[in-house]
C-alpha cells in the first residue's frame, strides 16, 4: 500500500480513505469508509490499466468524488468518479494534452473543480477543469 488519500465530512462523522494497492497484477486504487471493515473496494469499477495518485473530497451533501491517474488508454490520463451508484468513472484529460498526472479536486456548494499536471515532451502545464 502507498500514496494514501483522506477526505472528511464537515461534521467529521465520515472519513473516506483511498490508497494505491500494489499486491495485484497491476497497481490500482482501493478505498473504503475509515470505520468500515474490509473488504476494500476498487475505485475504478472498470478493470484495466495501472492506477495511481488518488485524491478524494466530500460534497456538502455527504456524497464524495475521487480523481486518479490511470493508463487505461495506453497513455497516463486523469479519471473522475463520484459516489453515485450509476457512476462508472470517466476520463477527464484529453489525449492531446499529453501525460496527465497528480490530480487534485475540491468540491464546493455549487461546483467541483479538478486540477492536474500535463506533460508533452519537456513542456509542463497545469489544467483546471470545472465540472
Amino acid at each position: 500500500m502507498s500514496l494514501p488519500a483522506v477526505a472528511v465530512t464537515r461534521d467529521a462523522k465520515r472519513v473516506l480513505v483511498a490508497w494505491k494497492q500494489v499486491n495485484k497484477d497491476a497497481p490500482h486504487i482501493s478505498w473504503r469508509e475509515a470505520t468500515a471493515t474490509p473488504p476494500d473496494t476498487d475505485l475504478q469499477l472498470q478493470p484495466g490499466g495501472t492506477q495511481d495518485h488518488p485524491h478524494l473530497a466530500f460534497a456538502p451533501n455527504g456524497t464524495w468524488a475521487a480523481v486518479w491517474e490511470e493508463t487505461r488508454s495506453g497513455q497516463q490520463s486523469v479519471w473522475y468518479r463520484t459516489s453515485n451508484p450509476n457512476d462508472r468513472g470517466k476520463q477527464l484529460s484529453a489525449p492531446n494534452t499529453g501525460q496527465a498526472a497528480f490530480p487534485v479536486l475540491v468540491i464546493g456548494a455549487q461546483q467541483t473543480t479538478v486540477a492536474y499536471e500535463t506533460k508533452q515532451g519537456e513542456r509542463l502545464s497545469v489544467v483546471v477543469q470545472k465540472l
